[in-house]
């Protein structure tokens, strides 16, 4: 009786941590799942957004703004880098623009309107409310 007695509180005090360390590592898994789940959802978020700002950059690299064209494709760089072969666009849309900037610009078909100030409008629309309203 007395052995078993001895032996008892021996049992309690190995298996109670060992049912501790279970629910702990049960726990633990689960967690593991909920984090590689929430990165598998921010992997796909960033791709989304890099296809986006891609076909932005793309977009701008066809209509010429070369320039802007390069700062969107360094920034998807930045971002996911090796992103369908931004790097080489990157390096064309750099060349073109510095070619781009050696070309002389084109006059605009429709040449600017001179900017007025503020104050010269406000007095052009006082002067034509006097004359409208004088006999």
């Amino acid at each position: 009786m007395r052995l078993l007695f001895i032996c008892l509180p021996i049992f309690f005090l190995v298996i109670v941590p060992a049912r501790a360390a279970d629910s702990q590592a049960v726990e633990a898994r689960e967690h593991v799942k909920e984090l590689q789940a929430e990165r598998r959802a921010a992997q796909v978020k960033l791709n989304k957004a890099a296809e986006t700002m891609y076909a932005q950059a793309m977009r701008l690299y066809k209509r010429g703004f070369f320039a802007e064209a390069e700062a969107k494709f360094k920034d998807i760089e930045d971002t996911l880098p090796g992103y369908k072969q931004t790097r080489d666009h990157i390096r064309k849309a750099h060349i073109a623009a510095r070619t781009e900037k050696s070309r002389p610009k084109p006059e605009p078909a429709v040449p600017p309107m001179p900017q007025e100030s503020r104050d010269e409008t406000v007095q052009k629309a006082l002067d034509a409310a006097a004359q409208a309203s004088t006999p």
